[in-house]
């Protein structure tokens, strides 16, 4: 009992709603950071990832919120420091999904990730790699005495059909460190990790001898390729464990590529590029200065958006050619027009399938062919009409925009 009595609390009714998510279910309460966070203060850097009781009793715990060396300077002067006297320890960064593993009193063990209560669409992934590899994961946290007084374990998982910048060849689980639930700090004590690691069969981050000083440190760290980075630690001169993030240039390289290319922003790249297949499209980024491994991920992310491209521009060729222009030369009347429209659209259904043809038709009989392009090009993109007008107008501004822009860590 005197382990609960010592839990940290958190006063739910202090945290700032337009900040942070609190979402209750059940007896617990999870606190996260919303997308637009930005900002942060000391006090809340614990609420990157917290489970909590109705009284605000701490349960769970991810890592607290912790920087890129660069981003914040009172972390960035503590690291310094640290390094000035050689006290910097460098695990690897890994590119997956934090795991947080609680035992409660009675000894049971709970997973979850860092922004859910659970494992969510993991859990069949991960239970089964747990019965595969790790069998003896659940009795060695649930029997080992530093879990069981206090301390959230942090794991990260990595598999191979689940990539986020980096592929890894194997799937696994990698201890990290412990979050202490009475102080709200990280923990990374050597006996309780070794004892876990030796107990659980669950590897260790590989831990690397880089240099003590900056300067050295990025000159080791740029040579490093396929892999993400460290994450510094060290504990400063007043006692307070300190995390800091260094990725690679290579991984950042990597990870704005992915955002400006991946998922619908490969199409919309195509279609601001004007290229007309997958290889005129290659070109184009290579042009633009994209290696070989960032051209791949954008034609692996760009789905069927040719095919859909030439089937667009063949309906909306065969409908210039049947009615652009008609309603201003005097060759019928709107009503009559409309009847045409509606049996040519009918009679060739294969090949005018989505709902919008008869609205580019209309255009086109009225004169309008850049506002008939509109249409069919929203349709194309998934797009609204009036940003599909701006691209047309000025592409390449467009373009540079969508390839040049900053890319938040979230992404």
């Amino acid at each position: 009992m005197s382990a609960l009595r010592d839990l940290a609390r958190i006063d739910l009714a202090r945290i700032d709603r337009a900040a942070f998510k609190v979402t209750a279910a059940g007896d617990r309460v999870l606190i996260h950071p919303l997308p637009a966070k930005r900002r942060w203060v000391e006090a809340e850097l614990h609420l990157r990832s917290a489970v909590c009781d109705a009284e605000g009793r701490v349960k769970s715990l991810g890592f607290p919120k912790f920087f890129n060396f660069g981003e914040h300077a009172p972390h960035d002067a503590r690291f310094v420091e640290a390094l000035g006297r050689g006290g910097v320890e460098f695990p690897e960064k890994l590119d997956g999904s934090l795991i947080v593993a609680d035992v409660d009193g009675g000894g049971a063990l709970s997973l979850r990730t860092r922004q859910s209560l659970g494992l969510n669409e993991l859990e069949p992934m991960i239970n089964a790699l747990i019965a595969e590899r790790y069998p003896r994961l659940r009795e060695a946290l649930a029997s080992d005495p530093a879990v069981r007084e206090a301390c959230s374990v942090l794991f990260e998982f990595v598999h191979p059909d689940r990539p986020v910048v980096l592929r890894y060849e194997r799937a696994a689980l990698v201890l990290l460190a412990l979050m202490d639930k009475r102080t709200l700090a990280p923990r990374w004590d050597e006996p309780v990790l070794a004892r876990i690691a030796a107990h659980s069969g669950v590897e260790r981050a590989a831990h690397h001898a880089l240099p003590q000083e900056v300067t050295g440190l990025r000159a080791a760290l740029s040579s490093w390729s396929d892999r993400e980075g460290v994450v510094a630690r060290a504990v400063d001169r007043d006692g307070a464990p300190l995390l800091i993030k260094i990725k690679t240039d290579s991984y950042l390289r990597l990870h704005a590529n992915r955002a400006r290319l991946g998922a619908g922003s490969a199409a919309r790249v195509a279609f601001l590029l004007g290229s007309q297949d997958e290889e005129a499209f290659a070109r184009a980024l290579e042009a633009r200065g994209f290696d070989y491994e960032a051209v791949t991920f954008a034609r692996q992310n760009l789905g069927d958006y040719f095919e859909r491209r030439r089937r667009s521009d063949r309906a909306f060729d065969e409908l210039n050619s049947e009615f652009a222009g008609s309603g201003r030369v005097g060759r019928g009347d709107k009503r009559a027009f409309v009847e045409r429209a509606r049996a040519f659209i009918a009679e060739r259904r294969e090949r005018f399938v989505e709902p919008i043809w008869f609205d580019v038709a209309v255009k086109l009989f009225e004169g309008r062919p850049e506002d008939a392009k509109v249409v069919s090009y929203s349709a194309l993109l998934g797009e609204a009409g009036p940003t599909v007008r701006q691209w047309m107008k000025s592409a390449e501004r467009e373009l540079r925009a969508m390839l040049e822009r900053e890319v938040r860590e979230e992404e």
